[in-house]
């Protein structure tokens, strides 16, 4: 109640604040709004207080000053209504012991149901004036004291900052000038204590972080010392640093930080940081050694880490990360998986770029942030088989050496080399060695491929500077040489196959049976399965990995060496074979060679990007996966029907042009412009077609139809698939582009196309693609997108990118290594790539050539093996008739060998076998097509009506001159159905396969005999297209012909 009687007795001076709130003494330094608010809040809480308190009128305190002369008002009569008795009428009630507790029980509860009525704002309420002998507010409430008090009191607390200084203020301004003067001494003997106690608190606490070394401690003092220098010290540096015993430093430094907290107001951290306001508050980050590095190293380091070989692209839209740069703009890029470890990514890094110093842990620091490692929640897809097959068998291999081993009593030092006295170690899973004196060697082997593979090949040769060479010899590599060749350096254990009651697991990718088509042949899948096996089909797997083959598989093998092959008792062993000296394998397919092949054509990839000569252009394209349309709530029938549109992705590189970039690229400022073109429709098919029509309009619309002019030359890479980029129509596709555009094939500009390694082609085009579904995906999902729901085919994909996808927000064009420039986009509607055309035959030595151009005649074309951008090659890009003379990869890259394309004539019989198929169409209205079931006449035979057959093909008139026959026929028989078939030059017949009876008594179940093949006559056919049913007998699937069916064909034969 003390705080209640203080402002009933500053009442009069809170009344008569008002205009003057603006004059108050220095001595109360306070804000003008504040103190309205304050004087408006205390005005409020006084009338409360004076209302409700239930005293005698206020004693004057001790100092007379203070006081001024208040007339209590009278207590307002009670409030019959609210059942609240005054504490008062009920005190001097003289009542017994009983009755006083039952009346308080009784008014406790009265008060509890009053709180619980009443809940007023009393902020809103406006009290009448106050003066003196003044009455309490009009219309307020009553209720318990102590419930408005505790209510004043929190009011008063939280604004006492507003209402004391207000108050205070103005009742000084009402005292005499001695007043105010006695006054101002008192508060400087206050301000003189406060002052002794924060420098002694100051002083220990700089004290205490004076010998701290740590970075928290050293921040903490730099802020304490911001907070307690300002410019008042700025006179008195040196007192203040001798006081508190803090070097002058400090002090400076604080008034520096002071300037700056000031300075920094309403700024975030990053805000601060860019304005340099952080200096003086936190502890300055030394400049590493790292931070010297210019821009040009900083990119090259970025690019090596997103180069194709160190990382992989991954093609899931779901995995796309929104990274923020140092300028703060947010960009989204597609997650790159490592494929290899860190320290290699280093070691190949300074072993191309030597003259950049820079440590391991700097370089990992400098890595993108969407390159990433797999981890057990992540898959990869699209892995080379090669190298997991690899993989996969190296790793079992290892496992069983480790099991195979622990307790090894070899005494063949040629295969097992024995470590006397010591012990091999193996990992922490190697169980105890029974015989510590003899140890097997053989499992000191490298668990890495690499490590294997380069200890079975011959040691890379040595250069002019004593540095190894970049790759090993081409010998070894293609394993012809005498000295590695046929894996003669991979030391093999007897002891180890010949434990035939020894079984290890291991996994592998292999063909494996997945049911039968239409015909009844096994269908075959490659599947990943897990198996159990000796030791010895472990080796024999782990060999044809190496070779490519499992040697003395089959006659014409000519692999010699020794070898982990079955026996006649079909125990695995090692075995001599001899093979045939001289001569390679023809199954020949190396695992090194593979390896260095992926790492060579991305090799010269990257030069032909990096090196572009001027006027020349680089197109990079692949397939992306078909863009999935679906729909955001679609019902549970279209969960197996989803429409979907094709992408073709391109990435295209040329010198900028200064009309339409506005920079000019020259030989001495190379400025290199990279734009990304989607070629999209909804039944785009994946063929060479596709490929020769993008090749069409990148000329027409990208170059002519934008004023660009016409590159000199064209360099095109892509992966080696056979239906799209290496088949013969393709080769003759880049042979011909020279050509007017007038022609089929012609571009107008000489062209190059070059091929990756077989499942080594990830890069750039397949993340461009990545991003276009992903972006895609989540609009048509989102709803408040305007495009929710609404990319239903490729036509709606196509405006949705025009719309939101045409321009890159992290474009820097000023560059050699800039990101793209802009995304065009071309929708090709059904009908636009023309699916006909000239075929020409194959060209030999297709699987193995990696670069194809165009030669010196017509439809003459040049191959080679494996391509090369050298600087001698590539400045003979443009030479008709190029030369490898001055090859810098001479050692491992072959010549250009001349081909000639021919052309795929439709013969004289092909012709005349589809006239055949008409007439019988168009004369006996024969339709007989693959994989129907027809019925045929029975050719007198009395147990069955008709025969059912199985179509293998139209029907087609025989034209060799002595005739066809089928399966059946048995010669010297006459020419019913049973004997066979023996058709002359001339007759229609159509192939297929009889329909056998499960059980000759009933003849209701059939089944197809994919063991013969029978010809029918044309003329013979009764019925076609005949329906049948399954019928499960036996867990074996058999057909029946439904009743109506079997009508059918009765009433035919009529």
């Amino acid at each position: 109640m003390s705080s209640l009687r203080v402002l009933v007795d500053l009442l009069p001076w809170l009344q008569s604040l008002g205009n003057d709130a603006h004059d108050f003494p220095e001595v109360f330094p306070v804000d003008a709004a504040d103190v309205e608010r304050g004087v408006e809040l205390a005005s409020r809480i006084t009338a409360f207080a004076k209302y409700w308190l239930d005293v005698a009128p206020p004693v004057a305190p001790a100092v007379a000053p203070l006081v001024a002369p208040a007339v209590a008002s009278p207590r307002p009569p009670a409030v019959e209504s609210s059942g609240i008795a005054s504490p008062a009428v009920v005190g001097t009630t003289p009542v017994s012991t009983v009755v006083k507790r039952r009346a308080a029980a009784r008014r406790r509860q009265a008060d509890s149901r009053a709180r619980k009525r009443l809940r007023v704002d009393f902020s809103d309420r406006v009290p009448v004036e106050l003066g003196s002998g003044a009455t309490a507010a009009n219309g307020m409430p009553r209720g318990s004291k102590h419930h408005w008090n505790k209510k004043l009191q929190g009011v008063f607390q939280n604004a006492r900052d507003k209402v004391i200084p207000g108050a205070l203020a103005n009742y000084v301004q009402t005292l005499d000038s001695a007043s105010q003067t006695a006054v101002r001494d008192g508060m400087r003997v206050s301000e003189d204590r406060v002052g002794n106690g924060i420098v002694s608190s100051l002083r220990a606490a700089f004290a205490s972080l004076a010998s701290s070394r740590c970075k928290q401690d050293r921040d903490i003092q730099l802020a304490g010392a911001a907070m307690a220098f300002g410019e008042g010290a700025s006179e008195t540096v040196q007192e203040v640093a001798r006081v508190l015993g803090l070097k002058v430093g400090v002090v400076t430094t604080g008034q520096l930080g002071h300037r700056n907290l000031q300075a920094g107001v309403g700024l975030g951290l990053a805000a601060r940081r860019r304005s340099g306001l952080l200096k003086g508050l936190v502890t300055e980050v030394k400049k590493k050694a790292t931070d010297s590095l210019n821009a040009e190293v900083l990119q090259k380091i970025r690019d090596f880490w997103l180069r194709p070989g160190i990382t992989r692209v991954s093609t899931c839209k779901r995995d796309v990360l929104r990274i923020r740069r140092e300028d703060g703009t947010v960009e989204k890029a597609s997650k790159q998986w490592l494929e290899m470890t860190q320290l290699e990514v280093f070691r190949r890094f300074k072993k191309e770029e030597p003259e950049v110093k820079i440590g391991l842990r700097t370089f990992e620091q400098k890595k993108p942030k969407q390159v990433r490692r797999l981890t057990r929640r992540d898959t990869i897809s699209c892995c080379c088989r090669y190298h997991e097959d690899f993989r996969l068998a190296l790793t079992a291999y290892n496992r069983a050496h480790e099991l195979l081993h622990s307790k090894c009593e070899c005494e063949d030092r040629a295969c097992c080399p024995l470590i006397g006295g010591q012990r091999a170690v193996l990992s922490s899973r190697k169980p105890t060695v029974a015989f510590p004196d003899k140890v097997c060697g053989r499992c000191e082997v490298g668990s890495s491929t690499s490590t294997f593979v380069g200890s079975l090949l011959c040691p890379k040769l040595t250069g002019a500077d004593g540095e190894p060479a970049e790759f090993h010899a081409m010998p070894c590599l293609d394993g012809s040489c005498e000295a590695c060749g046929g894996l003669r350096n991979l030391k093999l254990c007897e002891a180890e196959i010949g434990k035939a009651g020894q079984l290890v697991e291991w996994s592998t990718y292999e063909s494996a049976v997945v049911g039968t088509d239409d015909d009844g042949k096994n269908k075959h899948r490659i599947q990943f399965v897990q198996k159990t096996t000796p030791v010895g089909e472990l080796v024999s797997k782990l060999q044809g990995c190496m070779l490519g083959h499992v040697p003395g598989a089959s006659k014409k093998c000519l692999c010699a060496g020794k070898f982990v092959l079955k026996d006649a008792k079909g125990d695995w062993a090692v075995k001599e074979v001899a093979g045939v000296s001289g001569r390679n394998c023809p199954f020949l397919k190396p695992y090194p060679y593979h390896c260095f092949m992926a790492q060579f054509t991305m090799n010269m990839f990257n030069k032909c990007k990096e090196n572009l000569p001027l006027g020349h252009c680089l197109l990079l394209f692949d397939f992306s996966e078909n863009h999935a349309l679906n729909i955001p709530r679609a019902i549970q029938s279209l969960h197996w029907i989803v429409k979907q549109a094709s992408l073709l992705c391109c990435v295209l590189w040329r010198h900028a042009v200064k009309e339409v970039d506005g920079v000019e690229s020259t030989e001495e400022n190379p400025i290199i412009v990279k734009d990304y073109l989607y070629f999209m429709g909804n039944d785009m098919p994946h063929s060479h077609r596709a490929i020769q029509h993008m090749r069409k309009l990148i000329v027409k619309e990208y170059f002519q139809g934008r004023g660009l002019p016409l590159p000199q030359f064209i360099h095109e890479w892509a992966d080696g698939s056979a239906a799209q980029n290496k088949c013969s129509t393709a080769f003759a596709d880049v042979v011909e582009s020279g050509r007017p555009m007038e022609w089929e094939r012609g571009l107008g500009i000489p062209c190059q196309r070059s091929f990756f390694e077989t499942s080594h082609a990830r890069g750039e085009q397949d993340a461009m693609g990545v991003a276009v579904k992903h972006e895609a995906s989540l609009a048509v999902m989102a709803t408040t997108d305007k495009w929710y729901g609404k990319i239903l085919n490729a036509r709606d994909l196509y405006e949705f990118c025009l719309e939101r996808l045409r321009f890159a927000k992290d474009h820097v064009g000023s560059t050699r290594r800039s990101a793209f420039g802009k995304r065009f986009f071309f929708l090709l509607e059904d009908g636009d790539v023309d699916e006909s055309g000239q075929g020409f035959k194959t060209v030999d030595g297709t699987l193995a050539l990696h670069s194809v151009r165009a030669g010196v005649g017509l439809m003459v074309g040049l191959k080679r093996d494996r391509p090369c951008y050298c600087d001698y090659c590539y400045a003979q890009c443009e030479q008709p008739q190029p030369d490898s003379e001055g090859c810098h990869y001479k050692s491992h890259v072959d010549e250009w060998v001349p081909f000639t394309m021919v052309a795929e004539a439709v013969g004289e019989e092909r012709r005349t076998r589809m006239r055949a198929a008409e007439q019988a169409h168009d004369v006996a209205q024969v339709e007989v097509s693959r994989g129907s079931i027809f019925a045929r006449s029975s050719g007198g035979d009395e147990n069955h009506e008709y025969y059912l057959v199985k179509a293998l093909g139209g029907v087609h008139q025989v034209l060799d001159a002595d005739g066809i026959k089928d399966d059946y026929y048995t010669p010297g028989v006459g020419g019913s159905a049973g004997a066979g078939v023996h058709a002359t030059p001339g007759e229609f017949v159509v192939e297929g396969r009889f329909l056998e009876w499960r059980d000759e008594s009933t003849c209701t179940e059939y089944y197809v005999d994919n063991r013969r093949k029978c010809l029918t006559y044309s003329h013979h056919i009764v019925c076609v297209e005949v329906v049948m049913r399954k019928r499960k007998v036996g867990g074996r699937d058999y057909l029946i012909v439904p009743e109506a069916e079997h009508q059918r064909i009765l009433a035919a034969l009529v």
